[in-house]
């Protein structure tokens, strides 16, 4: 699969993501810039609704897909990045702030998935903002 395919498959195995992303894409109505993170953040924002709504089947689910999808690509391949920092990231971001709720998370994931939210925990691990994050990639031996 291709970066540009995840969110169609996306809508198609997950019916009810369809109402936030029609939602979603009427914000950006006529605006054809590329939003391919932007996008991505729309189904972390899905799975973040479902677990706080209590549907654990539909975040197992969620979490089975993603897990799927890594399975079916290499580690280093776009589609990766896409999942690891444009899905995982975002669920990541709003659910460690939330007392035991980031790890809450791993419970409904696989290896590849896990292995993805260790990294993030690492990446921001110490750091506050996207900027202390840029900056320790640009400068690892500072921080």
């Amino acid at each position: 699969m291709k970066p540009v395919d995840l969110i169609p498959s996306l809508l198609d195995r997950f019916p009810a993501f369809r109402v936030r992303w029609r939602n979603y894409q009427e914000l950006w109505e006529g605006d054809d810039s590329p939003r391919t993170f932007l996008d991505a953040a729309q189904f972390s924002s899905f799975v973040i609704e479902r677990i706080v709504c209590g549907d654990n089947a539909t975040v197992q689910n969620s979490f089975d897909y993603l897990e799927s999808m890594l399975n079916e690509t290499s580690s280093d391949s776009d589609l990766a990045g896409l999942i690891i920092v444009g899905i995982l990231e975002g669920i990541y971001l709003q659910m460690s702030s939330r007392i035991d709720e980031g790890n809450l998370c791993e419970q409904y994931m696989g290896p590849k998935t896990i292995a993805g939210w260790k990294y993030l925990e690492r990446t921001w691990a110490g750091k506050k903002s996207l900027a202390d994050v840029i900056e320790g990639e640009i400068r690892p031996d500072d921080g």
